[in-house]
């Protein structure tokens, strides 16, 4: 997954067609993906988890305003 997370830095981030905080929160996700498949049980606040839902919506709607208009 880190290779997925280091190309779209380098194919969507670094051209600037989206913004940095897409990349953070790809990272973030995928560090709680880590923790919730590794970690012990409960390691994930129910508070990070709906930080990471809305940031989730965000991405997506990122995505699809870029589609649309390409």
């Amino acid at each position: 997954m880190n290779e997925e997370i280091a190309a779209f830095g380098k194919d969507f981030i670094k051209t600037k067609i989206f913004p940095q905080k897409m990349r953070d929160s790809l990272v973030s996700a995928f560090e709680l993906r880590q923790m919730g498949d590794y970690g012990s049980p409960g390691s994930i606040s129910k508070e990070k988890a709906l930080t990471l839902i809305e940031q989730a919506k965000e991405f997506i709607e990122i995505v699809e305003e870029y589609s649309r208009l390409h």
